[in-house]
């Protein structure tokens, strides 16, 4: 029976370039045709922390999409959405979160709401210009949010422009994320793509590994077993597709202790 092979890709810093505010921007049309022609004969897939929506209006047509961590997910014809999205109140308290955040805080911090296909909330980014230091007006909403069970990522960096924070119903990973899409794909072998500390949880999951390097992460330094420049990815894809596949089926016949990430 032929083996079914997944290639996985964060989103920003690989499939679109990091932009100056963390609203992101569209992927380049030669990737996309690369990505597109790869989906006409394999499983491919988006995991980013962008909202389904998002997703789906940039690069539609893909064999699947996990969305904020793997909240949401959509594939093999099922749309898959966590629990205390679905069930519980905790959208209910990011929304008025986030209307309290645009009332008070606007001029001074950037938010990106993320929500189910549905319009559901399930969580908050809110942003400020780099090197500026937390806001401290967020000390208060951070309060709150633990408060009500929601859950507070650390500071991350976007780029050479912003550091953001993320507020989320639920906690989840990447690495959750791929297990959920394989199941439903019935992939047998992944090739993740990423760029950030953020991918090493879908990195782990992975059978083969492609870290994309750009300006914003020339101090990155993640075991892979390739790596590759974004500006030359889509070329690099088309030519080392097959030797990307043959690595992976590899693995399937013949099993290696794992390398580790750092």
């Amino acid at each position: 029976m032929s083996k079914r092979i997944g290639f996985f890709f964060d989103y920003d810093g690989v499939l679109a370039p990091i932009t100056s505010t963390p609203s992101g921007g569209d992927p380049d049309p030669k990737l996309v045709n690369v990505i597109r022609s790869l989906n006409s004969e394999h499983v491919v897939a988006v995991v980013s922390g962008r909202e389904c929506r998002y997703l789906l209006d940039r690069i539609p047509g893909l064999s699947g999409y996990a969305c904020v961590y793997g909240l949401e997910i959509i594939a093999g014809g099922y749309v898959v959405v966590d629990e205390e999205a679905y069930l519980g109140m905790k959208p209910e308290y990011i929304k008025e979160l986030a209307s309290e955040i645009a009332g008070k805080f606007s001029e001074r911090i950037g938010m990106i709401v993320g929500k189910t296909l549905q319009g559901v909330p399930l969580g908050i980014s809110v942003y400020w210009p780099l090197n500026s230091g937390r806001p401290r007006e967020l000390e208060h909403i951070i309060e709150k949010a633990r408060g009500r069970g929601l859950i507070i990522y650390d500071v991350m960096r976007w780029g050479n422009y912003a550091e953001f924070m993320d507020i989320h119903v639920a906690r989840r990973s990447k690495d959750e994320a791929i297990r959920i899409l394989k199941t439903l794909l019935r992939v047998d072998k992944v090739i993740y793509f990423g760029d950030s500390y953020s991918d090493i949880p879908a990195f782990k999951e992975a059978d083969v590994r492609v870290l994309v390097k750009h300006e914003h992460n020339d101090d990155l330094r993640i075991e892979t077993e390739y790596v590759v420049s974004a500006d030359e990815l889509a070329e690099w894809i088309t030519s080392h597709k097959e030797e990307l596949i043959a690595k992976a089926l590899k693995e399937i016949l013949e099993p290696k202790p794992r390398s580790s990430v750092t």
